[in-house]
């Protein structure tokens, strides 16, 4: 059975196999040996003191019409049981898709080699001989393998959130096919389809992590560790590293579940910097954070109803000077009730188009740099709206006597912007005007601070100097600027509570992998009851006779 590829037999009523009992006692009988019959002239010859042969008891196999009788028989005893046969592969040729969570919650080796088991198992059940494998985030390529080397398909790990990802690749593969789908992540999916197959690691894992590591050089240079225990272990080996100089400690960690902070005095630091934990645990991903100084450019936030030229500058902003860790949040508001105790920059509508600039007066500051005021339009002072509240602004554009674009320093920093005109909003100053504007309420280009930002599919531009994409470490472009990247918060979710294996056995039970034998036995046993009306003797048989037999 095994070189035809049939790995499993059943049958839908099996109490009609009782019947091969009295079927096989029939069949021995019949295989017993007989008297050969003798035909005799006269009945005084029975009295003959000839001796009789014995009959033989040597087993001889029966005539062929027998054995086609037989034969016919047992066909259709298995045929009312209805048996049915498991093909190597799916009849309808529906493939298996497997998707391989390759994010950072499934980058332990151990969690991977637990759900690659247990997928072998699925697979073997599934008797197909090909599978399409898609690696999540790295879903651009779909890998169809034979069954039985699947799992070189499997993408190294990464150190991306992959949350959102698997739920949309889940989405997407169940719509796309037919056939099973096959999870192999410990993200929880809320899919009803009872085609989805989920397949999570089924063992808690052991996990020590640096969740955050912040460094400052003033007033004193510190460094700030904060590990989490979700482990046993009671103590770790911590180290930081910085412009060539090496500092070890053996540190308690927190209890189980909890999280705390540790602090290490260093004489110096350089321009980037990295802490370690040493620790025996399932997850090497978070056993390293990383930071790189780096322009602590603020994050931008729209508050409320913003005019929609601006609102495209903060995305601009946002993606050409994406926020570090800490970064200060800039308010971009068009409220002129300016009560916030954060940088925030008020700015009015947008208003009408005019053909003509009134005299602006520009005083030097950072927010007028690099902007060709004589091209610059605005609105007429006419339409000038409302003064900035409060005390202690100072005009640095003016048009006459009807300031344009007004600042503070305190109590936080805050400028307060007006008249601009909308045929300004289409012109390249107006993006570096508003560039200015960030950066001066963020503190200033010039200003440095220690940053990372989580693992993100950077552009090829970025090299790592680890050698290893979406893992972390630094990164680094050709102009020598350099990014730190650690690994995304570990949101680790427990075993599953429910066993995949009844699920797939449900599946396995209406799928059409299964062969019904039953026409083919019917089939067979028609053709031997022919068999045996051909081959039986006609001797043996009462010739029809219409006067005798009526």
């Amino acid at each position: 059975m095994s070189s035809l590829g049939i790995t499993a037999m059943t049958f839908a009523a099996p109490l009609w196999l009782a019947l091969l009992v009295p079927w096989a006692v029939l069949a021995a009988w019949l295989m017993r040996g007989r008297r050969g019959a003798l035909r005799v002239p006269f009945l005084d010859l029975w009295r003959s003191a000839v001796e009789a042969p014995k009959s033989s008891e040597v087993r001889r196999p029966p005539p062929i019409a027998i054995v086609a009788a037989l034969s016919a028989i047992a066909f259709a005893v298995l045929a009312v049981a209805q048996p049915r046969v498991r093909t190597p592969v799916p009849l309808d040729d529906r493939a298996v898709r497997i998707i391989a969570d390759r994010g950072v919650t499934m980058s332990s080796a151990a969690r991977l080699n637990d759900v690659t088991a247990q997928a072998d198992e699925a697979i073997k059940r599934l008797g197909v001989s090909a599978v399409t494998v898609v690696n999540v985030p790295d879903d651009e390529h779909e890998t169809r393998v034979v069954a039985r080397n699947w799992k070189s398909a499997v993408a190294p790990a990464t150190a991306i959130d992959s949350s959102d990802a698997v739920r949309a690749e889940v989405a997407k593969s169940l719509a796309r096919s037919q056939g099973l789908v096959l999870l192999l992540s410990d993200q929880p999916v809320a899919a009803s389809d009872p085609r989805l197959i989920a397949i999570a690691p089924s063992k808690p894992a052991e996990n020590i992590a640096i969740t955050h590591f912040a460094l400052r050089d003033h007033p004193t240079t510190q460094a700030m560790v904060t590990i989490r225990n979700d482990s046993a272990q009671g103590r770790a080996k911590l180290t930081i590293e910085s412009d060539g100089l090496t500092i070890r400690r053996d540190v308690g960690l927190p209890t189980r579940g909890t999280e705390e902070s540790t602090f290490v005095d260093l004489p110096r630091v350089g321009a980037t910097a990295r802490a370690t934990i040493e620790a025996a645990d399932d997850f090497d991903v978070d056993n390293a954070a990383y930071l790189a100084r780096r322009h602590a450019w603020p994050r931008v936030e729209a508050r409320g109803n913003v005019p929609e030229e601006v609102a495209r500058a903060i995305e601009a902003y946002r993606a050409a000077r994406p926020a570090a860790e800490g970064a200060t949040t800039v308010a971009v508001t068009s409220d002129a009730t300016l009560d916030s105790n954060e940088p925030t920059v008020v700015v009015t509508p947008m208003l009408s188009e005019t053909s003509s600039s009134p005299r602006l007066d520009v005083r030097e500051h950072a927010i007028t740099a690099n902007v060709d005021w004589s091209k610059v339009k605005f609105a007429s002072p006419g339409e000038a709206g409302a003064s900035p509240p409060g005390a202690g602004w100072e005009s640095i554009v003016s048009a006459g006597a009807t300031p344009i674009i007004s600042v503070r320093e305190t109590p936080p920093r805050q400028v307060f912007v007006r008249s601009l005109s909308s045929d300004f909003a289409r012109t390249s100053d107006f993006v570096i005007l508003w560039t200015n504007i960030f950066d001066w309420l963020g503190g200033g280009a010039g200003t440095e601070a220690f940053a990372s930002m989580p693992i993100a599919r950077f552009g090829d531009e970025w090299k790592p100097q680890s050698g290893r994409r979406n893992w972390p470490g630094f990164y680094q472009l050709s102009t020598g600027a350099v990014r730190a990247a650690n690994a995304a918060p570990l949101r680790l979710m427990p075993p599953p509570a429910v066993d995949w294996r009844p699920r797939l056995a449900h599946q396995l039970s209406r799928s059409p992998t299964f062969l019904n034998l039953l026409p083919y036995l019917v089939i067979a046993s028609a053709a031997c009851v022919l068999v045996a009306a051909c081959a039986w003797p006609r001797a043996a048989l009462t010739p029809f006779w219409a006067a005798r037999t009526v």
